[in-house]
C-alpha cells in the first residue's frame, strides 16, 4: 500500500483509540517514501496520537515544524493549525487556540467538512472565553456545512451546541427544543451521547 493509504489506516486506528497499532501504521507509512504532503499529515496524526498520550509538548513542537515546511497544501496547513488550536485548548490557553483554529479555518475552502469541523472546535473554545454571539456563529455555520454535505449526525451535534450556547445565555426554552430535535441523531456514540444527555440534563435541572 501507498504510503497515503496506511496513513488513512492510521488515522482509522487513531479514531478507534487503537493508538498502539496507529503508530506502528504511521511508521509504515513514513518508510514509504511519502510525498511532502503526506508525511506532514504522517507527522500531524502522530503528534495527535502523542498528545493524547502525555506528551502534548513534544506533539506541539511536531506540528510547528511541520508547518515550516515550503510546499504542504492550504488543506494540510488547516489541519495541523487545528491540532495546534486543539492542544492550546487543553492546556487552558484560549487566546492561542482561537488564533489556531482561525489560521485552520482560512485555510479551507467555505463549504469543506475540515472547516466546519475546526469552526465546532472554535465554538466550544468561544464558550470557555463567554464570546456566546462567536461560538453561535461558528456552531450555526458549521450546521449549515454539515446539512450540504449530507453529515446529519454532525449536522446535529452542531444543533445540540446552539442548544447549549442558548442554555449559557439562560434561554432554557429554546436550548431544551434545540438538543430535543438533536438528540436522535447527535448521540450516534457512547461519548456523544453522554454529551447530549449530561448537557440536556443540566439545562432541565434549571429550567
Amino acid at each position: 500500500q501507498s504510503a497515503a493509504r496506511m496513513h488513512a489506516r492510521a488515522v482509522a486506528m487513531v479514531n478507534r483509540g487503537d493508538y498502539v497499532r496507529a503508530r506502528q501504521a504511521l511508521a509504515t507509512a513514513a518508510a514509504r517514501r511519502p510525498d511532502a504532503d503526506t508525511q506532514a499529515r504522517i507527522q500531524g496524526t502522530l503528534a495527535y496520537v502523542l498528545a493524547q498520550t502525555g506528551q502534548i509538548d513534544v506533539a506541539e513542537a511536531m506540528c510547528r515544524a511541520e508547518l515550516e515546511r515550503p510546499s504542504i497544501s492550504g488543506a494540510t496547513v488547516g489541519v495541523l493549525a487545528g491540532q495546534l488550536g486543539a492542544f492550546a485548548q487543553r492546556r487552558g490557553d484560549l487566546e492561542q487556540a482561537a488564533a489556531w483554529l482561525e489560521r485552520g479555518i482560512d485555510a479551507f475552502d467555505s463549504s469543506t467538512v475540515e472547516r466546519a469541523r475546526l469552526l465546532m472546535n472554535r465554538s466550544l473554545v468561544n464558550m470557555q472565553r463567554l464570546r456566546l454571539d462567536d461560538a453561535a456563529s461558528d456552531a450555526a455555520d458549521a450546521h449549515e456545512i454539515y446539512l450540504a454535505g449530507d453529515a446529519p449526525s454532525e449536522a446535529a451535534m452542531a444543533q445540540h451546541n446552539l442548544g447549549y450556547i442558548n442554555l449559557l445565555r439562560g434561554n432554557i426554552a429554546e436550548a431544551l427544543q434545540e438538543m430535543y430535535e438533536a438528540r436522535p441523531l447527535a448521540g450516534t456514540t457512547p461519548v456523544t451521547t453522554a454529551v447530549c444527555d449530561t448537557d440536556r440534563a443540566e439545562a432541565l435541572r434549571d429550567a
